[in-house]
């Protein structure tokens, strides 16, 4: 890519009534060019440079300007020939494609103003809104079933911890600690009975600081000193 050619587009494009064809790779080209052209003015700062990248980069407007004008006016068109054949970029592609589908959702809205065109049917509003719904109804429904499956659990797991405690008396005041899991206990008073961790509870047997207390389920399965 150099100067002469970007010229050579740049006439080709104005004199041709459809996009002319830009072969591939062709704007990675032009940003080298410039790139180039800018790096040499830096190095000798001579003026020529300097004029010859204003008019690259002059031309590459004007080119790009007269090919966006040209896919606009194609976007408008009733019936627009396949794009394949129409000599665009993929970039290109993409604009003409959002452009279509913009001018086509004007045109809609205009039909539906004008009574020329029904808009979506009622059948088709209520399918999406049952849809909706079914989609809702099924979340909430796995939502359900996970927070009973967790609060299942948490019982289990309670009913099991309470099965692995002993009712002592704490004998002499006892400040609060922390046990293997991280959980605190305490602090106790003299003379408080309470459900403590079986091995916790053995521990502050042999220090002395409580006792163990036999016990039996009476009404309620609630635990009595005996």
């Amino acid at each position: 890519m150099d100067y002469k050619e970007l010229r050579k587009y740049q006439r080709k494009e104005k004199n041709t009534a459809n996009l002319v064809e830009i072969r591939k790779g062709f704007y990675e080209e032009l940003k080298e060019l410039v790139k180039q052209k800018k790096e040499k003015y830096q190095e000798e700062m001579d003026p020529k440079i300097k004029k010859e990248l204003d008019n690259i980069r002059k031309i590459a407007k004007d080119l790009y300007k007269k090919r966006e004008r040209k896919i606009l006016s194609r976007a408008i068109k009733e019936n627009p020939d396949d794009i394949r054949e129409y000599n665009l970029t993929n970039k290109e592609k993409e604009i003409y494609k959002e452009l279509r589908n913009a001018v086509q959702n004007g045109r809609d809205q205009l039909k539906q103003v004008l009574h020329l065109k029904k808009p979506n049917t009622t059948e088709e509003t209520e399918k999406e809104r049952k849809e909706k719904q079914e989609k809702t109804e099924e979340q909430n429904e796995t939502v359900k079933i996970k927070e009973e499956s967790e609060s299942e659990g948490e019982k289990e797991r309670a009913q099991d911890e309470d099965l692995n405690k002993v009712m002592v008396k704490i004998l002499k005041e006892v400040p609060e600690f922390v046990y293997d899991n991280l959980k605190k206990l305490g602090p106790y008073k003299p003379d408080t009975e309470i459900k403590l961790p079986e091995q916790q509870a053995e521990i502050l047997s042999e220090k002395g600081l409580a006792k163990k207390i036999e016990s039996k389920k009476t009404q309620g399965d609630q635990d009595e000193d005996t």
